[in-house]
């Protein structure tokens, strides 16, 4: 399926856009990444049947590439690729050199056309006439010592960093490694019981510490997890091994 696009500058498939911003006809900032996605979320089924998901992903590699060229600042890398070079790469890259090329062209060519008419503009060489001596007026200093030596010392001296004060937060003590073989020999001997019961006298970091070494431990296969109801008690069972030997395997000894 080809994905045509409709904006106030150009009609069509995408594909025939991208070559026009090529080509230099249709000019990569009088694109509107809003309306251009906006039109292709028109054009979406109500239902939600059919949903063309490989559009919807070119569109949305487009609307991203078009969103961060715009932001960035344009600076030329590398040579240019030829046109059919530059049809065959990525949406992303693809337009990375439409900017690089198109933009510095233009610019190029702007800079030819000042310098061929500065071209034709011929300097005085002759000196002022004595009379424009009396015309011009005596400027008055407008930057008196002190205010050289404070712009001097802005410029020499510049004020430090801002430094974050973090006095007020209380160090981290929970560790992965104590809290997780604390939980494993818990586990090991009490068989099966609620997370809730398995964490008792922890705080809320060995807590939040605690769910990620549990994560650890299904995944290493030492735990079973069990939720019979929705955001309801989780069950944590122990299946067998050794838990000084799991505590060793997994480095937390």
């Amino acid at each position: 399926m080809v994905l045509a696009v409709r904006t106030p500058v150009f009609e069509g498939p995408l594909q025939r856009l991208v070559e026009a911003v090529l080509d230099g006809r249709v000019d990569l900032w009088a694109l509107s990444v809003a309306e251009l996605v906006g039109t292709f979320v028109d054009g979406l089924p109500a239902t939600g049947e059919g949903f063309p998901l490989e559009d919807a992903s070119e569109m949305a590699v487009l609307a991203a590439a078009l969103a961060a060229l715009k932001a960035r600042r344009l600076v030329a890398r590398g040579s240019e690729l030829e046109l059919d070079e530059l049809v065959r790469t990525d949406r992303d890259a693809l337009l990375a050199r439409v900017v690089e090329n198109s933009a510095f062209r233009r610019a190029g060519a702007a800079l030819e056309a000042l310098a061929e008419e500065a071209a034709r503009s011929l300097p005085r060489r002759a000196p002022a006439e004595d009379w424009v001596d009396g015309v011009v007026a005596e400027l008055p200093a407008s930057v008196d010592a002190g205010t050289l030596a404070r712009r001097a010392q802005a410029v020499l001296f510049p004020p430090p960093p801002p430094v974050v004060d973090t006095a007020h937060l209380a160090p981290l003590t929970a560790s992965l490694e104590r809290t997780g073989s604390t939980l494993a020999r818990r586990l090991a001997g009490r068989g099966r019981e609620r997370f809730a019961e398995a964490v008792s006298g922890f705080d809320r970091v060995e807590v939040a510490v605690a769910f990620v070494a549990v994560l650890v431990l299904y995944r290493e296969r030492l735990v079973e997890l069990d939720q019979p109801e929705a955001l309801g008690a989780l069950w944590l069972s122990w299946l067998g091994e050794d838990p000084d030997e799991a505590i060793s395997r997994l480095g937390w000894a």
